[in-house]
């Protein structure tokens, strides 16, 4: 929970307006691997994955800040990050020097980099130098150490507050499937835990509804905040133990979204879970800085778990307590 604290930034008044020049997504990006999809648009494995994941405007300019020109208030969150203004416009950073340690930002880069992959709308990121001798104050009193910091776009929206009526003002409403795919795969217990967890307590502000018009009648739904994926375990050797990689437990499952799931949906869910290629999950982790104590041990310890738990969780038998399996496999 680390955004639109401030009164003015939750009522827009500080806030980012997004360009007007944009494309499209291709839809045949998230479909190749869907049964039935001869890579025709008429086909009508895409015209499910259509109605189910609609195309999503994106900016044609990749967002890529270079340095910050002012520093806001530094919010009292475990990673303390700090709005800020950027020559790209505003922003949310999270630096080195924070109280969890470096480790948190590759849990973060990561886990954003992983929603991403399965389709779901996230805040812009990009990583942002902090120059030596600039002092930024960060959360809990702490001075930010320089080096690669993560800097996130700022939108205009609210963090969800568990109010399912809110729900239905949102465009992406079936993107919470893919957050319960997204949260059981990389361990992301900080969202949504499983019920009766005693180490992990619900966060719904770590789903953003991000107004997509003026009055706020329409929502789009982000993932956000990923600091405390992969269990929030230090990266290494521990990350690819059997009982990490073949976890049971359903995470992120929101009981006001569950009227949202679909076997169908679901199902192309997990088809794109068991396709992810170590191609795609190597270019998500060489991405991270090695100032972030991420060396190439702990890129291949990251890299073997994400790979080995997609097909854990690609499974969908894996799902038998959320979704009826028919013949081994969900209906498509």
């Amino acid at each position: 929970s680390w955004l639109l604290r401030n009164t003015d930034l939750e009522h827009g008044k500080a806030g980012w307006n997004p360009p007007k020049t944009s494309r499209y997504e291709p839809l045949e990006r998230f479909c190749v691997e869907a049964p039935g999809f001869n890579g025709r648009r008429n086909s009508p494995s895409l015209r499910r994955f259509s109605k189910a994941f609609p195309l999503r405007a994106v900016s044609m300019v990749p967002w890529n800040p270079k340095e910050i020109v002012y520093v806001g208030e530094a919010l009292e969150t475990s990673t303390g990050p700090v709005l800020a203004e950027t020559d790209a416009g505003k922003a949310v950073i999270k630096t080195l020097g924070n109280n969890e340690g470096p480790h948190a930002l590759v849990r973060e880069w990561v886990g954003t980099k992983a929603a991403q992959l399965l389709g779901l709308c996230t805040f812009d990121m990009a990583i942002l130098i902090i120059p030596k001798g600039v002092k930024i104050q960060i959360g809990k009193g702490k001075i930010a150490e320089s080096g690669p910091a993560i800097a996130f776009r700022f939108e205009n929206g609210v963090e969800w507050n568990g109010d399912k009526s809110l729900l239905n003002r949102a465009v992406n409403k079936l993107d919470f499937a893919r957050i319960m795919l997204l949260d059981t795969w990389v361990l992301n217990y900080d969202r949504c835990p499983p019920p009766g967890n005693k180490t992990w307590q619900p966060n719904y502000q770590n789903v953003f509804l991000k107004k997509d018009d003026s009055d706020g009648t329409r929502l789009s739904v982000i993932t956000m905040d990923h600091s405390h994926a992969f269990n929030g375990l230090t990266i290494g050797e521990r990350l690819t133990r059997i009982d990490m990689v073949k976890n049971q437990d359903i995470i992120g499952q929101f009981p006001q979204a569950k009227r949202f799931y679909s076997n169908s949906d679901f199902a192309l869910g997990c088809k794109r879970v068991q396709s992810i290629s170590e191609s795609e999950v190597d270019e998500m982790v060489r991405e991270v800085p090695r100032e972030w104590e991420f060396g190439e041990r702990e890129c291949e310890f990251m890299k073997n778990f994400l790979l080995d738990r997609a097909r854990v969780v690609g499974d969908p038998l894996y799902w038998s307590g959320v979704f009826k399996p028919i013949a081994g496999r969900l209906p498509i």
